[in-house]
């Protein structure tokens, strides 16, 4: 099903995530060819990663993505992912935040909330549906039905009857 998606795909923005579901992303990861492999010896001659390698280390990367950061990918329009970041957002503080979600905390249709007073009658009316007060059920009565139960199953086994 993901292949089918990520064939049909027409633009995805990926951020910090796990490798694995960034795969589609690999062939178009932008490579410079430019990669220094590492190397023990600093005076040994400098390695560069193939374009295999160096797109392999940039899709593992993205599990390490600095925040609002991510590959913009417009497949459509080009071959290759476009590193972006996302501009910071001005979220209220203080008094400021507060006067901002107070209405929110408020609304109980928010998050499909009901209100106390609705809450209650709910409660009641459950309440008055499945509990029964303790002297209602009288005990002998179901001691006597198990019993009854229980001789009847063993009476079966006893005649060979299953």
């Amino acid at each position: 099903m993901l292949s089918t998606v990520y064939t049909n795909v027409r633009w995805t923005f990926s951020m910090r995530g796990e490798p694995s579901d960034c795969a589609f992303l690999k062939s178009a990861l932008p490579i410079t060819a430019r990669r220094a492999r590492p190397r023990r010896d600093p005076f040994a001659e400098q390695i560069f990663c193939s374009p295999a390698e160096e797109r392999g280390l940039l899709l593992d990367e993205i599990a390490n993505l600095p925040d609002r950061t991510g590959w913009l990918w417009l497949r459509t329009e080009t071959p290759e992912a476009i590193p972006m970041r996302t501009t910071d957002m001005a979220i209220a503080s203080g008094r400021e935040l507060e006067a901002a979600v107070d209405p929110l905390k408020g609304d109980p249709t928010i998050g499909r909330r009901v209100s106390r007073k609705l809450y209650d009658r709910l409660i009641a009316e459950r309440d008055k549906k499945w509990k029964q007060p303790v002297e209602s059920v009288p005990v002998n009565a179901v001691n006597e039905t198990y019993t009854a139960a229980y001789r009847r199953m063993r009476g079966k086994k006893e005649n060979g009857d299953d």
